[in-house]
């Protein structure tokens, strides 16, 4: 019986995987998309400092580091917001006493297993995503003309 346990607990492992991947897929996605739109609204100003003098990579920095420090904003916010959420579930659990009438075998709560590695390791992927789908559009400013992107026309 509990060889079938262990091998149901696995596969809910590669399941939650997947879910993970699809989530990092769709966040991914939004950053991105936030930051084609930031550089499109943004491109008379950044053709103003390629007027003045700034150079491509100096500005693809400061880009990059704008969404860089979302990231970390975002992480940090959600630390603040989430640790003292699942603090107080993990003493509550989660009510399953209508499942204890059907022939499941169940506890009345259920409680929810955190692997600190898997916690550090999703934070600190969800990290390097965003820094890199923040650099990705913004590469495309070292292509930019000066004078087309002070007229609203450079990014197309």
């Amino acid at each position: 019986l509990m060889a079938d346990l262990l091998a149901l607990l696995q596969q809910d492992r590669r399941n939650s995987r997947i879910l993970w991947a699809i989530l990092m897929f769709l966040a991914g996605t939004s950053v991105f998309n936030t930051q084609i739109l930031n550089i499109f609204k943004r491109q008379k100003e950044i053709g103003t400092l390629m007027a003045l003098g700034m150079d491509a990579q100096k500005i693809v920095r400061l880009f990059t580091l704008e969404g860089s420090l979302a990231a970390v904003g975002a992480v940090v916010l959600a630390a603040v917001l989430g640790i003292p959420f699942f603090m107080w579930f993990q003493s509550v659990g989660l009510d399953v006493s209508h499942l204890s009438a059907s022939t499941m075998p169940v506890r009345e709560r259920l409680f929810l297993d955190f692997q600190f590695w898997e916690i550090t390791w999703s934070v600190i992927m969800v990290v390097v995503l965003m820094i890199l789908v923040a650099w990705w559009p913004v590469k495309k400013i070292s292509r930019l003309d000066p004078t087309l992107a002070l007229r609203g026309k450079g990014i197309t």
